[in-house]
C-alpha cells in the first residue's frame, strides 16, 4: 500500500486525538477554534466522510486489490476514525451551550466517525477471535501431540505470538540469508523458464535443509517469481531452502504447460538443489491462488507427463502442500461466476469453456485427484476472497477428508485475496504463524 497514504491516515487520526485533548485542557485553543466555526465543521465532517468511506471499503473488502490491502492495514484507519470519534466530541462538547449548525455538523460528525471506527476494528477483531480456532484446526489435522515432533532447536526459530503489533508498525525483520537469482531450469522454444533461490547463509552444501517450491498466482497469465519474497526470506533464515519458479502463461500457453513447467522445475530441483542445502527428501510444495491450484496439482497427480522427453523421469516425492486461496474445482468456480471476471480467465488457461474441454477442466481440478494416502495439505481461506474462491479450499478440504487424509483448513472471514502481500498485515501474522509450523511437522520425520 502507498506508505504516504498510510502515513496520511495515521497523521489525521493523531490530529484527531491531539484536537480532543488540547479542547479539553487549552481554554486558548478552544476558543480559537470556536471563533472559527464553519472551518472547523467542515474540516470535522469531511473527515468523518473519508473515515467512513474507509470503513466501509474495508468491511465489504471492495474493491480489489485496495480493499485487501486496506484490510490489512486497518488499524490505521482504525486511528484515523478514532481520532475523528474524539474530536467530533470534543466539538459538540464545545458548542453545547449554542446549538447552532455547527453543533448538529459535530453529532452527524461524530456518528459517522462512530461507525467507521466500528468497522475498521473489525478485522483485528475477527482475527484475536480466530486464532483458538486455527490451533485447533491444525491440531485436528496434525494431532494433539503435533508440536512435540517438531526439535526444539526449529521451535526456537518460530514466531512466540499469533499477531506482535511492534511488527505490525515497523515490519517483520527476515534476517540474513543467500540469493541466487534467474536460473534457468528449463528452455521452451526461445523462453527461457527460470527461477530463484532463497536460502541459508550456512548451507555449505550439505543438502540438509528442508526444501520449499513456491508458485506464483496472477490467474494463469500474469506474476512471476518475484512475488512474496519476504515470505521466502523469511523462511530461509530459518533453516530452508527456497524455490520459487516461473512457468509459461495464458493465453499465449494452455493448460496442461503450466504444470508441466512445474514438474520440469522439480526434476531441476531433484538434480541441482543440493547446491543451495536442499534435501530433495523433505519437499513441500506451495502456492498462491493459481500458484496453489498448480502445486496442489503437483502434489495430487504427479503422473501427467510433461511432452518435454527431458521431464519424463520419476519426480521426487512430496511430504506436504500448502495453498493459499486456491482454485480447486475449475468447473465449479466457471460455473459459478456471477461478475463475468473469472470465465474468461479460465476459459483461457484451460482452452476453452467446460462444455467444450471437460477432460481438460477435469484433470486440472486438483479435486478431481482425490485419493487416499495423500501427503498433508494445509490450505488457506478467504471469507471475503474478490475473485469468488471462498468455497474452493473448503471443498476440497471435505473431499481430502472423506477420503481419510490430513488437512487442515484454516479459514479468515475478514480477509480478501493476496491478503498476505501485506508481510506484517493482520492476516498474514497469524497465517505465518501456523504455516510455519506446519511445514516444521511435516519435514520433521
Amino acid at each position: 500500500m502507498d506508505k504516504l497514504l498510510l502515513n496520511l491516515v495515521l497523521l489525521a487520526g493523531l490530529v484527531g486525538l491531539a484536537f480532543f485533548i488540547l479542547n479539553l485542557f487549552i481554554p486558548n485553543f478552544r476558543s480559537f477554534f470556536i471563533n472559527q466555526p464553519t472551518v472547523t465543521s467542515l474540516v470535522l465532517t469531511l473527515s468523518s466522510v473519508t473515515s467512513l468511506i474507509f470503513g466501509i471499503i474495508i468491511f465489504t473488502g471492495q474493491p480489489w486489490p485496495f480493499a485487501t490491502n486496506y484490510i490489512e492495514k486497518s488499524l490505521w484507519f482504525f486511528t484515523f476514525a478514532f481520532g475523528g470519534t474524539l474530536a467530533n466530541i470534543s466539538w459538540v462538547i464545545m458548542l453545547s451551550k449554542n446549538k447552532e449548525w455547527g453543533w448538529y455538523a459535530g453529532v452527524s460528525g461524530g456518528s459517522l466517525s462512530l461507525v467507521a471506527t466500528i468497522l475498521t476494528m473489525l478485522p483485528l477483531l475477527q482475527m484475536l477471535a480466530s486464532n483458538e480456532q486455527f490451533e485447533a484446526d491444525l491440531r485436528k489435522a496434525l494431532g494433539d501431540e503435533y508440536i512435540s515432533r517438531i526439535p526444539n532447536s526449529v521451535k526456537a526459530g518460530f514466531r512466540n505470538s499469533y499477531f506482535n503489533l511492534t511488527d505490525y508498525i515497523v515490519g517483520l525483520n527476515t534476517g540474513n540469508y543467500s540469493f541466487k537469482q534467474d536460473l534457468v531450469f528449463r528452455t521452451v522454444g526461445n523462453e527461457k523458464l527460470q527461477l530463484d533461490v532463497f536460502y541459508p547463509t550456512s548451507s555449505n552444501n550439505t543438502a540438509s535443509n528442508p526444501t520449499l517450491v513456491v508458485i506464483h498466482g496472477g490467474g494463469f497469465e500474469q506474476g512471476d517469481k518475484s512475488e512474496y519474497p519476504e515470505f521466502n526470506a523469511y523462511l530461509a533464515t530459518r533453516g530452508w531452502t527456497v524455490f520459487s519458479i516461473n512457468y509459461r502463461l495464458a493465453p499465449k500457453y494452455t493448460y496442461p504447460a503450466p504444470q508441466e513447467d512445474v514438474q520440469c522445475a522439480l526434476l531441476y530441483i531433484a538434480k541441482n538443489g543440493a547446491t543451495y542445502g536442499a534435501d530433495i527428501n523433505k519437499l513441500v510444495l506451495m502456492g498462491r491462488s493459481a500458484g496453489g491450484n498448480l502445486a496442489l496439482s503437483a502434489a495430487y497427480n504427479p503422473n501427467i507427463l510433461p511432452t518435454d522427453s527431458s521431464c519424463r523421469q520419476q519426480l521426487p516425492s512430496v511430504k506436504a502442500v500448502v495453498a493459499y486461496y486456491p482454485p480447486t474445482d475449475l468447473t465449479d468456480w466457471y460455473n459459478k461466476d456471477t461478475s463475468g471476471r473469472i470465465q474468461p480467465i479460465v476459459a483461457r488457461y484451460i482452452g476453452g469453456t467446460p462444455s467444450q474441454k471437460p477432460e481438460e477442466y477435469s484433470l486440472a481440478s486438483p479435486i478431481n485427484n482425490v485419493r487416499g494416502n495423500m501427503p498433508p495439505s494445509l490450505l488457506i481461506e478467504s471469507g471475503r476472497d474478490q475473485l469468488d474462491l471462498s468455497n474452493q479450499s473448503t471443498l476440497l478440504a471435505d473431499k481430502l477428508r472423506a477420503n481419510g487424509n490430513k488437512v487442515a483448513l484454516l479459514f479468515l472471514p475478514w480477509a480478501g485475496h493476496s491478503f498476505d502481500s501485506t508481510f506484517e498485515g493482520i492476516s498474514n501474522q497469524p497465517i505465518l504463524y501456523f504455516t510455519e509450523r506446519f511445514l516444521a511437522y511435516v519435514v520433521a520425520g
